[in-house]
């Protein structure tokens, strides 16, 4: 199963940098504070964190708890859709095999046609194993393909290409956009 799309990983790097800074700063403040680095900054370490008169703040103002409240609300909300973004790929799961709706609507799952070529692909004797995924739009499909070959990548890159315009014709795609990677290993000992 492919991961999770690029920009989901691009905004996973982006957050997870913001609050790492954000709680080093505040481990390094509450560090130099009990060690009395900068009392005259930072306060002296035996003296409690929040002066009385910031305790005491709450109380005289109604609406600081609901502002508390909404605010870890919004922050909830945000970490939810933090969490259902981690499940979305860049993979299609059906392409639409008639562009023009007027003519009807024919629907091939996707997985019928990755598993045609990867069977197609590894049925040949240069090719141990494949490993097929559409992604794009279901109209205009791409392929990331990844191969596993034993043989010189310039045979199994022929071979390839054959399983890929046989693949086309079969969708009646003028063409099919593909990411090709080839891993080999050597028999030689």
């Amino acid at each position: 199963m492919p991961g999770p799309s690029h920009r989901t990983a691009r905004g996973n790097r982006l957050g997870l940098a913001l609050v790492g800074l954000a709680l080093t700063a505040a481990g390094a403040a509450a560090l130099a504070r009990g060690l009395a680095v900068r009392p005259a900054l930072l306060g002296a370490a035996d003296t409690p964190a929040l002066a009385e008169h910031t305790r005491r703040y709450p109380a005289g103002h109604w609406w600081f708890w609901p502002a508390i409240a909404a605010a870890t609300a919004v922050i909830a909300l945000l970490a939810l859709r933090w969490l259902a973004l981690q499940t979305r790929t860049d993979t299609i799961h059906h392409l639409k095999l008639e562009a023009d709706t007027r003519h009807g609507t024919t629907r091939l799952p996707a997985c019928a046609a990755t598993t045609a070529l990867q069977d197609d692909l590894t049925a040949s004797p240069y090719i141990q194993r494949a490993n097929a995924t559409l992604t794009g739009t279901p109209i205009t499909p791409r392929l990331a393909l990844t191969l596993t070959t034993d043989t010189d990548p310039a045979t199994a890159t022929q071979r390839t290409h054959q399983a890929i315009t046989r693949l086309r014709r079969a969708l009646e795609i003028d063409q099919l956009r593909a990411t090709i990677t080839i891993r080999t290993t050597s028999t030689r000992r």
